[in-house]
């Protein structure tokens, strides 16, 4: 290589520089694609969830690992709000059952009263 100014050179060494990293991430993406193949989602769906986020942290957010690790995340925030709305649901029964006892109780007892008082 022959260069004549400063300028070529350092044009020369940036374009070097952006190749290989060009090459290294093709080189990962490609060990990526590798990996995706073998993936089983129940062991993503088992990893804690410190454990998840540094599993997501490896990949790009246009690979398919960074979506199966999205929709693990929305899987688990949908499962913790079902739980949330069944108990909730549960309690509110609870009080419903008692609410609807307590006025049938209430109900007999003001009958029973009104027909002694008009005796």
């Amino acid at each position: 290589m022959d260069f004549t100014t400063y300028s070529q050179f350092k044009d020369s060494v940036q374009a070097s520089f952006e190749r290989d990293r060009i090459e290294a991430i093709q080189a990962k993406r490609k060990k990526h694609a590798e990996e995706f193949k073998t993936l089983d989602r129940k062991e993503v769906a088992q990893k804690s969830d410190k454990d998840l986020a540094e599993w997501q942290s490896q990949f790009d957010t246009d690979e398919p690992q960074s979506r199966i690790a999205e929709h693990e995340w929305q899987r688990r925030i949908t499962e913790e709000s079902i739980r949330a709305t069944v108990s909730a649901a549960r309690i509110q029964a609870w009080f419903g059952i008692a609410a609807a006892l307590i006025g049938a109780l209430g109900g007999a007892l003001l009958t029973l009263l009104i027909q002694r008082w008009s005796q």
